[in-house]
C-alpha cells in the first residue's frame, strides 16, 4: 500500500519542522536526489517506495522492499563545522531509537557506526552526505532505511537483518513510525551542539559491542583489540597492544572468547 501523506501529515507533531515533503514511487536514491538539486529547502524530506540504487555505507547497496519499509531523507543547512558533522548521525540514530521505543516499550541497540538493532540484528542504516563551503557544512542529507514490515532478506543478509515485524510479530502503520521519527528528531535538533555530550553518552550507552573485545574489518585492514570508546568526531576508540587508535569506519565484530 502506498505512503498515505495525508495520514503522515495528521500523525506529525511538529508540523513546521518540515518544509517541503516530497514522495516518490521509484527512484534511484533519495539522497542522491537531494545531492544533485542546485538548491534544497533547509528541512525537506523525501520518501521513496522504491529506490534502484539505494545507498548504504561503504558504497554497499541499500536492499528494500517497495511498500514495506521506510527509505528517506531529510535534507538540512545545518549550523555546524565539518569536524561537528559526526553529530547528525549520533542525533539521527537516537531520533529513531526513541520513535521505535515509544512505539514498542522495547530498548533499541546502537552499533558503530550507524546501525540500529533489535535482538542484535540490523533493522535501521543511517547515510549521511554533505557538502563544504568555506569550512562551514552547507548542506547534509541524512538518509536513512528502517526495515518496517518485510519478512523476507536475501540469503546473505538474513541471519543479521531484521524488521519490526519480524521482530514483534506484528504490522507496523509506516505513516505513524514516520511521523514519530521527524517529531523526536525536530524536538531537540535547535539545540543539538549544547546537547551533544548528553545525546553522545545515551548513544553509549545503547551501544552493545562498548568494552568487547571486538575485529574491525576496512577493506584488507583488520584490526582486533578493545572497543575503549566513540569520540565527538565519530571515531571509534580501540585499544591494541596496550595502544589506542583511532578509526573512522569498518565493520565490527565480537570476539567470543
Amino acid at each position: 500500500m502506498n505512503f498515505d501523506e495525508k495520514k503522515f501529515s495528521a500523525y506529525l507533531a511538529n508540523k513546521d519542522f518540515i518544509t517541503e515533503f516530497l514522495y516518490f514511487d521509484e527512484i534511484d536514491s533519495t539522497n542522491t536526489y537531494l545531492m544533485n538539486q542546485r538548491e534544497i529547502k533547509d528541512r525537506i524530506l523525501v520518501l521513496a517506495e522504491f529506490q534502484r540504487r539505494g545507498k548504504g555505507r561503504l558504497n554497499r547497496k541499500w536492499l528494500a522492499n517497495a511498500y514495506d519499509n521506510l527509505t528517506f531523507s531529510i535534507g538540512l543547512k545545518p549550523n555546524l563545522l565539518p569536524v561537528e558533522l559526526p553529530y547528525l548521525n549520533f542525533y539521527a540514530s537516537l531520533s529513531v531509537a526513541y520513535a521505535v521505543e515509544e512505539l514498542t516499550q522495547t530498548s533499541v541497540e546502537t552499533k558503530w557506526p550507524n546501525d540500529l538493532l533489535l535482538g542484535g540484528k540490523k533493522f535501521c542504516g543511517i547515510l549521511i552526505e554533505s557538502q563544504f563551503e568555506e569550512n562551514r557544512i552547507s548542506r547534509s542529507v541524512i538518509g536513512i532505511g528502517i526495515n518496517v514490515n518485510q519478512t523476507l532478506f536475501q540469503d546473505e543478509f538474513k541471519n543479521r537483518t531484521t524488521s519490526l515485524k519480524l521482530h514483534f510479530g506484528t504490522i507496523f502503520d509506516r505513516e505513524l513510525l514516520l511521523a514519530k521519527v521527524i517529531g523526536k528528531f525536530a524536538l531537540n535538533y535547535w539545540k543539538m551542539k549544547e546537547s551533544i555530550n548528553s545525546i553522545i553518552s545515551e548513544w553509549k550507552r545503547r551501544c552493545r559491542t562498548l568494552g568487547e573485545k571486538i575485529s574491525l574489518t576496512n577493506g584488507k585492514e583488520i584490526h582486533t583489540g578493545i572497543f575503549e570508546d566513540v569520540t565527538k568526531q565519530g571515531l571509534l576508540v580501540l585499544t591494541q597492544n596496550g595502544e589506542k587508535i583511532f578509526l573512522n569506519s569498518g565493520d565490527v565484530t565480537v570476539i567470543k572468547e
